[in-house]
């Protein structure tokens, strides 16, 4: 199947943006943490994985990092959680992302959330995928102690 020609643009103009981003870490702590499921309105919640997937969702929501969040998320501290509209998906392969918030490990709570275009019906996706994030939280609080 062919893809659009538009949406083959944009594949080669992300490809492009990450060549020149470099290097990719992959956030290995995250590998097992699944995405969570796509709404009957197209929004999921998806856990940024890497560096470079990171830096996508907050050029495209506007948002500033804080310096020392790359060794956060790297060790895991920090999970960055973006809400992400499937249905529109010709600029984004993942979808475009309408929100962000960081998810505290150890603590167990979203320390901060960033929206761009999300209501707040939209942003209900978190609370439901709060369970989910507070039992991972749980299990590698365990794990680390054996």
């Amino acid at each position: 199947a062919a893809m659009p020609p538009r949406r083959l643009l944009n594949v080669l103009r992300e490809a492009a943006e990450e060549r020149a981003l470099g290097v990719n870490p992959p956030y290995h702590n995250l590998k097992e943490l699944p995405d969570g499921p796509v709404g009957e309105d197209g929004l999921q919640i998806q856990i940024l994985r890497s560096h470079h997937r990171v830096v996508e969702v907050q050029a495209e929501l506007s948002y500033c990092a804080e310096p020392h969040m790359t060794t956060r998320l790297q060790s895991g501290d920090l999970v960055l959680v973006a809400l992400v509209d499937t249905s529109r998906t010709l600029r984004y392969l993942h979808g475009h992302p309408v929100a962000l918030a960081g998810w505290e490990t150890e603590k167990a709570f979203f320390s901060h959330l960033h929206r761009k275009g999300a209501t707040d019906k939209d942003v209900l996706h978190f609370d439901l995928f709060f369970p989910f994030l507070q039992a991972w939280s749980a299990f590698r609080r365990v794990c680390a102690r054996l």
